[in-house]
């Protein structure tokens, strides 16, 4: 079987069975196509098998519904080289809660930190809404806000009793907002 003739829809995910003389994994498809065409509810495998020719069609097979429905997720430890060098080349601008990256193809992503929530002007962070980690343009940002120094704030006295119960001035214990 090849890629461009599997047609699999999944009814439930895939379950780890008890069954008479051990487990086994529920692959709980609903239609597929077999040799002898498309089937409800296709058996791909019973018994035992008596041909590598056999198990390496299976397992081809399986490769290809799983490289269908799997998404191989780059971990953030990879993706620090690249941020690295966005920080390096000096493409990240910070201003106030948002950072904007020049990528190196000329784009221009905008990356809002919200009090450490991530989110990036990118496509692919839109779809997926970071369900994928932090992309290099938010760890870009990340890392240059880490390192940037502390913005220094101007603290005044307030000589007015009246300015501290107006909302929105003074915090109770006399910080200002």
């Amino acid at each position: 079987m090849t890629r461009s003739l599997q047609a699999v829809a999944y009814t439930r995910p895939s379950v780890l069975e008890s069954a008479p003389g051990g487990r086994r994994l529920g692959l709980e498809t609903s239609r597929g196509t077999t040799p002898a065409g498309m089937r409800d509810h296709p058996r791909f495998f019973a018994g035992f098998l008596t041909s590598p020719q056999v198990a390496a069609a299976g397992l081809l097979a399986i490769a290809d519904v799983a490289a269908a429905r799997h998404y191989q997720r780059q971990l953030r430890a990879s993706l620090d080289p690249s941020a690295r060098a966005l920080v390096a080349a000096g493409a990240v601008v910070l201003d106030g809660a948002f950072g904007t990256v020049t990528a190196e193809d000329g784009h221009i992503h905008r990356v809002r930190d919200d009090a450490g929530t991530l989110s990036c002007s990118r496509r692919c962070w839109a779809k997926y809404r970071g369900g994928r980690g932090p992309c290099k343009h938010a760890l870009a940002v990340r890392m240059v806000r880490r390192e940037a120094p502390a913005e220094p704030t101007a603290v005044t006295a307030v000589t007015d009793l009246t300015e501290l119960t107006r909302p929105g001035t003074a915090r109770k214990d006399g910080g200002v907002r």
